[in-house]
């Protein structure tokens, strides 16, 4: 495996992955790891318990990763 990014000593994860979900994805550590996975490539569904926070979290992705 390849070295990871975020952690060089450890092997990484993240060169095999290709789709992910993330719970609790519309904020805090759950958005940071959608946002961090989105933009190493993975294809990212969250999931969530309110539509207006996870409309929120779409777009905060959408514009971090082009």
């Amino acid at each position: 495996m390849a070295r990871c990014a975020v952690f060089p000593e450890k092997e990484c994860l993240l060169t095999w992955l290709q789709h992910v979900y993330v719970t609790g994805g519309t904020a805090g550590l759950g958005l940071g790891l959608a946002e961090l996975l989105a933009k190493k490539g993975a294809h990212v569904s969250i999931v969530a318990r309110n539509q207006q926070r996870l409309d929120a979290a779409l777009a905060k992705l959408e514009v971090g990763t082009s």
